[in-house]
């Protein structure tokens, strides 16, 4: 989780003139952060989260390769085995 931190410098540099700002995380924004970034206020913050970087990374092909794979699901039957 990414804490407040790192959000609150970015609003420190938004108030300095800088027309955006946003914040990219691999992981995920805490509450807190969340709350700071999007607070009345304060200059808005857009919050890039892991998911969402992901999700543009395969959109962009940046970085990833897709390739679509066909799956099998095998489940033992305990039943078919408990009279051996």
């Amino acid at each position: 989780m990414t804490p407040t931190t790192p959000v609150r410098r970015h609003q420190a540099r938004k108030q300095t003139g800088s027309s955006s700002s946003s914040s990219t995380t691999t992981g995920t924004f805490t509450a807190e952060a969340t709350k700071e970034a999007t607070g009345e206020g304060v200059p808005l913050i857009d919050l890039i989260g892991g998911d969402a970087l992901c999700d543009a990374l395969k959109e962009y092909g940046l970085g990833i390769r897709t390739e679509k794979v066909e799956s099998e699901t095998v489940t033992v039957d305990g039943s078919f085995f408990s009279g051996i």
